[in-house]
């Protein structure tokens, strides 16, 4: 689930950035043993480690998921960023005239669902509107099992899961996605669910105490996952 941010199409991210496929080879996976991918939404530093400096795949393209909703506002001639903090600033004017030019190379490859949609028998899609209008949170089961990826759903657990009615300059709207964070953790905490989200590591629940969300991390020594 998404790539990183990558070094290619004219913005460069930097040192710590373009690692993907020795990533994956330093965590013992071959990357030609990937063969789908999905994106939680269009932003850079989640799309376009696919790339690399010249805009090429850095190898062979997956078969990729996002959902149409995503994709229909990044390719609209004027999307609408009226409801952004970062409305005009130089950094989104880039991102504006790029992610078109990178979800065009991802070619037939890409594949546009409408949300709450399952895939492979263990992976549900959920629309979560707001950071972007078809960003979207992935729920991972087997069985009575599951595990969430709530991708940009909050940047900071430290900051927005005590205090989820605060907001983030980069959400394309910044009032729904709040609706859409006190929706989806209350729904998150009701059931117990095991989260991860893309700018924090590990793994943890979010029981609700009727005034914020609390994580509740695992016990050390145990594994966090399903």
């Amino acid at each position: 689930m998404d790539t990183g941010t990558g070094t290619g199409f004219e913005m460069d991210f930097g040192p710590s950035s373009g690692w993907l496929e020795s990533s994956l080879l330093d965590a013992g996976i071959q990357p030609s043993a990937v063969t789908d991918i999905i994106l939680s939404h269009a932003h850079p530093d989640h799309i376009w480690g696919l790339f690399a400096k010249t805009a090429v795949p850095l190898s062979p393209m997956r078969s990729t998921t996002c959902l149409k909703q995503e994709y229909d506002f990044w390719m609209s001639p004027n999307p609408d960023f009226s409801k952004c903090k970062l409305n005009h600033s130089d950094l989104l004017n880039i991102i504006i005239a790029k992610t078109p030019i990178v979800l065009k190379a991802m070619g037939p490859k890409l594949h546009l669902m409408q949300g709450n949609e399952e895939l492979f028998g263990c992976i549900r899609l959920e629309l979560a509107p707001g950071h972007t209008p078809g960003h979207m949170i992935t729920h991972i089961f087997s069985g009575d099992e599951e595990m969430v990826h709530i991708a940009d759903l909050l940047h900071s657990d430290v900051l927005l899961i005590p205090h989820p009615e605060w907001g983030f300059s980069g959400d394309t709207d910044l009032d729904l996605a709040i609706e859409t964070r006190k929706k989806v953790m209350g729904v998150l905490a009701t059931g117990r669910k095991k989260v991860f989200a893309y700018h924090r590591m590990g793994t943890d629940r979010v029981p609700n105490t009727g005034i914020s969300f609390n994580p509740v991390f695992p016990p050390s020594g145990h594994s966090p996952f399903l």
